[in-house]
């Protein structure tokens, strides 16, 4: 079996002085140049559809880059915001934008 590898992967940046913006973690093995998305113990993570989460490493990729556009993927998918436009809007209480 390959050995896992963790990537932090920025979901939402920070959209105020008190927004801290938000993270999340992803799971990767490399095996012969493809990349597979894994959980925390090594097995595959699927689509919906059932597919698993994979990517084929060209020469010049670095597989860390690659895991962390996959992991914001596969979270959007389960957060069920696939497009990412659905994040809440906090506006202010006294009405000026800040």
């Amino acid at each position: 079996m390959s050995e896992v590898k963790q990537v932090v992967a920025i979901v939402s940046n920070p959209s105020r002085h008190d927004d801290l913006g938000r993270t999340t973690f992803g799971f990767y093995v490399l095996k012969d140049g493809l990349l597979t998305m894994t959980d925390g113990n090594g097995a595959a993570v699927h689509s919906r559809g059932g597919d698993k989460f994979t990517h084929k490493l060209q020469p010049s990729e670095n597989p860390d880059v690659i895991a962390k556009r996959l992991t914001v993927k596969i979270h959007r998918m389960a957060s069920g915001d696939e497009h990412g436009v659905w994040r809440k809007i906090d506006w202010p209480r006294n009405g000026n934008i800040v």
